[in-house]
């Protein structure tokens, strides 16, 4: 009877032990799945802030883009009214500035 008695202390003990190492198994998981879903969080989190950022730094670009566009038309428009009003003026300048350039570019 002894020998069964230490059959069934030793089947209690693998039982115990079973069942500890299945606690440690589920521990892992459940701290696997939380560190799983803070991660996924964290980094869709940190998505949506960079695709703010990105559209902030579009809308930004595009109105300065926008501004330098108005600002280069004004000057074309004044470019072509200035020429329009003094002709000769204008055409002596560009030929002035075309003469530097060639001179410069020869050197």
């Amino acid at each position: 009877m002894n020998i069964l008695n230490k059959g069934n202390s030793n089947k209690a003990n693998f039982d115990a032990e079973k069942e500890q190492v299945n606690q440690l198994l589920d521990d892992g998981k459940n701290t696997v799945k939380e560190a799983y879903h803070h991660g996924k969080e964290q980094a869709e989190n940190l998505y949506s802030q960079a695709k703010d950022t990105a559209h902030d730094l579009y809308s930004d670009s595009k109105k300065k883009i926008e501004h330098a566009q108005d600002a280069l038309k004004g000057y074309s428009n004044d470019l072509v009214d200035l020429v329009k009003d003094k002709p000769l003026s204008s055409l002596l300048i560009a030929s002035a500035v075309g003469y530097l350039i060639a001179a410069l570019l020869k050197k």
